[in-house]
């Protein structure tokens, strides 16, 4: 069956809305999603920062504090988890 040139763009425009459509649908359902308990913001947090202990490093790519079992390396003199390396 052969379509004529016309029919072409008409259902690739008709399948464009149609995604169109199904998103909007997905981000009015999401804003209207409301979760118990999760309204946060008069909420104070409290966190005890410790100092970094002598046998731990920090690593120079992702700057998280690693425990030395960790050291994956050390190229041109700067430490590196595993993760990073």
């Amino acid at each position: 069956m052969l379509l004529s040139q016309s029919a072409v763009p008409a259902s690739r425009s008709s399948a464009g809305t149609g995604a169109a459509r199904v998103d909007l649908q997905e981000a009015q359902a999401a804003g209207n999603l409301e979760l118990p308990g999760a309204e946060l913001s008069g909420e104070e947090v409290t966190v005890a920062v410790v100092p970094m202990q002598p046998d731990e490093f920090r690593c120079a790519r992702c700057f998280l504090a690693h425990h030395r079992s960790q050291l994956a390396g050390q190229p041109d003199g700067r430490e590196v988890c595993p993760d990073c390396s």
